[in-house]
């Protein structure tokens, strides 16, 4: 009987820290909570298999299991608590959602080594707690949103084996200023040129 009635709670947010430091006295260090990334997940419906991990730590780790096809749009349903999301070295496909926006509370944004198309969202601006964002190794393309610009709280960001155009968005100039340590595919001396970015304020 315990465990229904920990699960319901758990579905309601505003008890999640107290269940939730409950749960972790009693199932840590078990591996399941440290990282969810075994070869078993090589579908992201399994995760609803493990509700407890998701809830309680905030870490949804993926990296490597092959996964496929469209960005997994229902992970939204983890959006109130998830602050980590790490989905490098997959084959996801087809360009990044809006609803990356409702990840608000995200702190790391992992995307790495997929083959993820189009342009960013302007939504990914949302994600204002955002320290890392890492979409290198894709096939994004387009100009950088300036929306780029409203992530005070980024430290490293990671665009580069991408194929983005344009000029660096004025909103991006303080990314030198804030020590932000960025990498992208900017073009020498500034020479516009078919998958390259100008460097603009940024050189």
């Amino acid at each position: 009987l315990i465990i229904p009635i920990v699960n319901l709670f758990l579905l309601s947010f505003p008890l999640t820290s107290f269940f939730c430091s409950q749960l972790s006295s009693s199932l840590h260090p078990h591996p399941l909570f440290q990282d969810l990334s075994p070869s078993s997940f090589n579908d992201t419906l399994a995760l609803t298999d493990h509700p407890h991990h998701l809830w309680c730590t905030g870490v949804l780790n993926l990296n490597g299991t092959s996964l496929g096809g469209q960005f997994p749009v229902h992970l939204a349903s983890l959006a109130p608590t998830l602050e980590q999301l790490h989905l490098e070295g997959n084959f996801l496909q087809g360009s990044m959602p809006t609803e990356i926006g409702l990840f608000t509370r995200l702190e790391s944004l992992s995307l790495e080594g997929n083959l993820l198309t189009g342009s960013l969202p302007t939504e990914l601006g949302l994600c204002t707690r955002l320290r890392s964002l890492t979409l290198g190794k894709n096939e994004l393309s387009g100009e950088l949103p300036s929306e780029l610009g409203q992530l005070f709280s980024l430290r490293t960001v990671s665009l580069d084996g991408n194929r983005f155009t344009g000029t660096v968005p004025s909103d991006l100039c303080d990314w030198k200023d804030r020590g932000v340590a960025y990498t992208g595919d900017f073009c020498p001396q500034s020479t516009s040129n078919l998958g390259c970015i100008e460097p603009g304020c940024l050189q």
